[in-house]
């Protein structure tokens, strides 16, 4: 019973539909793609957005996709990434991060993105990890705002070498039709809240070690022990805006 009641205060405690109320302290509107695979917070030019996952990283999370430069192209009113199967047999996709140039303790962080929710073997990820340089992963937390894996749901997840379990995840089903929604999640002191939407999907209370600050990720992997092998030679995820405010 106090198990259900603490359950119950944090959810009243967040907020059903989020309306952000202050200036932003970050905006992405993609008018330019300023890019580069930054190998470290010294190299130059250091770009807003660094492409690759570690210094000197060849693959993303250990399965067959390679991050290249290339799979990014920037319309008037989107970027693009685009993951391609190549003759070799592997993939080739984006991955873009905030690491030397943006990172916030607690916030609303908030992603605009068309991702394919119901294409095998496809795992778009709109994601935080901490900023430092190096940890022992969950420690300080991971925050995923947004995965799909092909099964016609978004996956909102938090992870913590403080929690039980060693977190949270929820999935919300989602229609397979392709289109343009927001992700978000209200990080307080007390309070993790994940959006689609502006709508809240579920909120947890916050782990002891969220005291770091994170930074933004977005990428498209395909395949991998999660998602299965794809069904498919190319897909794409489109990124319209990703923005931050402060705590709500």
């Amino acid at each position: 019973m106090l198990s259900l009641l603490a359950a119950q205060a944090i959810a009243a405690s967040a907020p059903r539909t989020i309306v952000p109320k202050h200036a932003a302290t970050f905006s992405e509107n993609f008018v330019t793609w300023d890019a580069g695979p930054d190998a470290s917070a010294t190299s130059w030019p250091l770009h807003r957005w660094r492409t690759i996952e570690k210094s000197g990283s060849t693959t993303m999370f250990g399965n067959a996709t390679q991050p290249v430069d290339t799979a990014f192209r920037r319309t008037a009113h989107y970027l693009a990434v685009t993951a391609i199967k190549g003759a070799d047999g592997k993939w080739r996709s984006g991955y873009a991060s905030t690491k030397f140039s943006f990172s916030q303790l607690r916030g609303y962080f908030e992603f605009d993105a068309n991702v394919p929710v119901c294409t095998k073997g496809a795992w778009p990820a709109l994601w935080m990890i901490p900023a430092e340089a190096s940890f022992v992963w969950p420690q300080h937390g991971e925050i995923d705002v947004l995965e799909a894996v092909g099964d016609g749901r978004i996956y909102q997840t938090f992870h913590s070498i403080a929690a039980p379990g060693g977190g949270v995840s929820r999935n919300t089903r989602v229609p397979c039709q392709r289109g343009w929604h927001t992700y978000g999640v209200l990080w307080r002191k007390d309070t993790l809240s994940f959006y689609i939407d502006r709508k809240l999907t579920h909120s947890a209370r916050t782990p002891s070690d969220y005291t770091r600050p994170m930074y933004l990720i977005f990428n498209l992997a395909m395949g991998g022990s999660w998602a299965g092998k794809p069904g498919v030679t190319r897909e794409q995820m489109l990124v319209r805006r990703v923005t931050v405010w402060p705590e709500q």
